[in-house]
């Protein structure tokens, strides 16, 4: 009973600080999310393509 009772608290207490950092981190940090829809409309083949050879370039 000694060899479960140990893995189980530390099991609750890692939840506990998971729960508590998640809470900590949304409530405090106001910030826009991460994923916006910035969007303006679809994507052509060539613009794709131009832009993909510009990172080519630079790198």
């Amino acid at each position: 009973m000694k060899d479960f009772i140990y893995p189980t608290v530390i099991f609750i207490v890692f939840l506990y600080v998971l729960a508590f950092m998640l809470i900590y981190t949304y409530k405090t940090a106001p910030t826009p999310p991460t994923f916006t829809n910035n969007s303006t409309g679809t994507v052509n083949v060539k613009d794709l393509q131009n832009e993909l050879t510009k990172q080519l370039k630079l790198n």
